[in-house]
């Protein structure tokens, strides 16, 4: 499996909070249809969230590629 370990800041609580919702539905989900969620780490003014490596890719990105062809 390769992983992805994304960067966001945390100076913003209102986009926290909503970054710390998602967190909690993806901790919960188990599909092969949604990439998998390892963990979450908070760095002074960083939050990480390492999860599953899509290498096609976010849905957006497949989606419009597709329409392309």
């Amino acid at each position: 499996i390769s992983v992805f370990l994304q960067e966001l800041p945390v100076n913003n609580k209102e986009a926290l909070a909503d970054i710390r919702k998602e967190i909690d539905i993806l901790r919960k989900v188990r599909c092969p249809f949604i990439v998998s969620y390892f963990g979450t780490m908070v760095s002074g003014e960083m939050l990480y969230i390492l999860m599953e490596f899509a290498d096609l890719g976010s849905l957006r990105e497949v989606i419009e590629l597709t329409n392309m062809e």
